[in-house]
């Protein structure tokens, strides 16, 4: 669906197809006739077939792939990196002037105006982590139209767009190619792999068909979960035709035609259950079996994202009748309300507490069900005769690092895997048993624990997810403050603070006293958008950039008051001088 305010992005694209592809100019410099066989050969040559099985990082490879490669080829180069990241917004326009400066030597205030305008969106773990295998996509998208281009005769955008598309979906979908019949050849060897590029440029190329969503699991999951308003031969077509089909669905039910599967709150909620690209994802694994839990250090989101999913299964599992999302569509409501149950576990909490036996009340004891069979009670009523009309609860364990789980549990693994049948816990009459519908997500900090040590018992009857930092997760925690505040961080200062973050981090985890398990948690660094606003108001900045670095300056307070705090209380145990150098070391990489 074409949004009025990417019309820059739209533009630009055209012009990198006017001025590039049919004028053989460059789009991020001055220099003309740049384009031509010759030298995206060469190019194609330095990356793809003098390809680096090194263990060096990317930027070190290419630098060594291209050392004797000529200026047009490296400007090549640059164009089909530039086409890989232009249009999305999870890597800044600092880091993006970066790549092109490192391919050419160019600073930023010397490019182009105008080749970085506002984003699509985020494009999502799989196209950075893919990055060799998208440039080369785009290499080898370039190679094409310029020899369509030329073979043709062709200047006009639209057919040249259109050809960007056949490209794309033959690559999606092995569709026939007809324009492109004569560049097989070139083509063919890119098939069997996913790329991201495939649906950014789709969306670019034809915007009226596609939506601005790069992650073929995203387009999956609206499927799977808007599925009931599908036609009876819908999976008879490809998943952007499905994906265009269900759009029609819901505009009609909702009256309007321009909502967009990200911004629209309560669409929104029902396919969007996490941040993560995963082939097979909590809600997926939650599904098959209703029992997980997310382990790893503190502050890594794991409770908020328990919450998250609890609601996004709810959710999920409910509109799979469609009568009932077509009402939630019509007036949405909040369904998970008495529906997601919450225990905070911790050392006093007891087998009595969680599964019934006696209590002491009022100086008598008493027969009491537990937490967990009150909750089933109230988890059966939504149970139906027909199972796919089954209400879900979700009961979220907190830090179940912090009791006996053996003896908590007790019968409880019995019930996990045989549901609605009766249990008896040998107290009076007492039993067991868990509803159908009742779904269990736990979080443990690793600190306390090593998943190794867990009574294998318990361990199959979850599915495990670790929970570390997540450098995308930072970048969004950030954000959300900074706009909360109407923060003016400076992009440089926040480049060079996630920069250090991934270097202590890595520092942690490669130290024999620390570890993986010891990584610091996003949420700790999360308090730096704060701490910065203090502290230019305290010193009456209005202007002065790049002060968050500075000494004693906001980096230094939050090293101080947080993380140093928690750093000090993984390495208790150390000998005071390990401690000591240690924690020097590591305030030296964050500060740096």
């Amino acid at each position: 669906m074409i949004r009025d305010y990417l019309k820059p992005l739209y533009d630009t694209f055209d012009n990198f197809i006017l001025s590039y592809i049919i004028s053989k100019n460059s789009i991020l410099t001055n220099a003309f006739d740049i384009l031509s066989p010759t030298f995206v050969n060469e190019a194609i040559t330095c990356f793809v077939e003098n390809y680096d099985e090194s263990s060096a990082n990317f930027e070190d490879k290419v630098k060594g792939q291209f050392a004797t490669a000529t200026a047009e080829a490296k400007l090549n180069f640059a164009h089909a990196e530039w086409l890989w990241c232009f249009a999305v917004g999870d890597i800044s326009q600092w880091r993006k002037e970066y790549y092109i400066f490192n391919r050419i030597g160019v600073e930023a205030k010397d490019l182009n105006p105008g080749i970085f305008p506002i984003s699509f969106g985020h494009a999502g773990q799989w196209h950075t982590n893919n990055k060799y295998w998208e440039i080369v996509f785009c290499l080898r998208l370039i190679q094409v139209l310029d020899a369509y281009q030329k073979d043709s005769s062709v200047s006009d955008v639209k057919i040249l767009k259109d050809v960007v598309e056949e490209f794309c979906n033959h690559l999606k979908y092995s569709s026939n190619l007809n324009k492109l019949k004569d560049y097989a050849s070139i083509i063919e060897p890119l098939k069997g792999r996913k790329y991201a590029m495939s649906n950014i440029l789709l969306y670019l190329a034809n915007p009226d068909k596609h939506e601005r969503i790069a992650s073929d699991n995203h387009k999956q999951k609206i499927v799977n979960s808007f599925s009931s308003l599908e036609d009876d031969n819908a999976k008879e077509n490809t998943i952007d035709e499905r994906v265009l089909s269900i759009r029609a669905k819901i505009s009609s039910l909702i009256n309007d035609e321009n909502f967009d599967f990200y911004d629209h709150s309560s669409i929104k909620k029902v396919w969007n259950t996490g941040d993560d690209d995963l082939e097979f994802d909590e809600l997926q694994a939650l599904l098959f079996k209703k029992a997980v839990v997310f382990y790893g250090p503190p502050g890594t989101s794991k409770t908020y994202k328990a919450k998250e999913l609890a609601g996004a299964y709810i959710l999920n599992q409910y509109i799979k009748d469609k009568s009932r999302l077509v009402e939630y569509l019509a007036n949405p409501e909040d369904i998970t309300k008495n529906r997601i149950h919450h225990l905070q576990l911790h050392a006093n909490y007891t087998y009595e507490n969680f599964i019934g036996g006696y209590l002491l009340k009022g100086g008598d004891t008493v027969l009491t069900q537990g937490s967990l069979m009150m909750i089933c009670e109230k988890a059966r009523k939504d149970l139906n005769n027909n199972l796919q009309l089954d209400i879900p609860h979700v009961l979220i364990l907190d830090e179940m690092n912090r009791v006996d789980l053996s003896k908590l549990f007790g019968e409880v693994f019995s019930a996990l895997e045989q549901r609605d049948y009766d249990i008896s816990i040998g107290v009076e009459d007492l039993k067991v048993n868990i509803p159908r519908n009742l779904h269990i997500i736990g979080t443990m900090n690793e600190i306390d624990f090593s998943v190794e040590q867990i009574d294998f018992a318990l361990r199959r009857r979850f599915l495990w997810f670790f929970y570390g930092y997540r450098p995308e997760r930072l970048r969004d925690i950030i954000h959300q403050k900074a706009n909360g505040s109407n923060s003016r961080v400076i992009k440089d200062d926040l480049e060079r603070f996630y920069g250090n973050v991934k270097l202590l981090n890595a520092h942690i985890a490669s130290r024999e006293e620390l570890g993986k398990m010891y990584e610091i948690g996003h949420a700790f660094f999360g308090d730096i958008v704060a701490i910065y606003n203090q502290y230019r108001n305290m010193k009456g900045y209005s202007r002065k950039s790049n002060f968050m670095f500075e000494t004693n300056g906001p980096a230094q307070i939050l090293w101080n008051i947080s993380i140093k705090p928690i750093l000090e209380a993984f390495l208790g145990h150390e000998d005071e001088v390990v401690k000591k150098n240690l924690l020097s070391d590591l305030e030296k990489i964050f500060l740096k």
